[in-house]
């Protein structure tokens, strides 16, 4: 079975539609993620004083490091007052049983 001219016609069109209709729901996309991209950009100047992605990544590596730091010091620190607290609590039972 052939199809007429006009039978191609319209599908061609249909087909045309299509893709017009296609390339603007992609624009749509494009658009709203530029509007994405553009408040992120205000919201990393805002608050981090550059939207820079090789800045933003540099200091989120420096913060991370610096946690580590502070996490490693707390640690350190915690584990300090833990001997301090059993040395005592020793003391303090070698007090008791010279007592006893």
């Amino acid at each position: 079975m052939s199809l007429t001219e006009q039978e191609k016609f319209q599908q061609l069109e249909e087909k045309s539609k299509k893709i017009i209709e296609g390339a603007i729901q992609i624009n749509t996309k494009i658009e709203a993620a530029q509007d994405s991209y553009q408040k992120l950009c205000e919201l990393a100047k805002a608050k981090f004083q550059t939207d820079d992605l090789e800045e933003l990544q540099t200091l989120l590596e420096s913060w991370e490091k610096e946690n580590a730091e502070q996490y490693e010091n707390y640690e350190k620190a915690l584990n300090q007052i833990e001997a301090e607290v059993l040395e005592k609590s020793k003391a303090i039972k070698e007090i008791q049983q010279s007592v006893s």
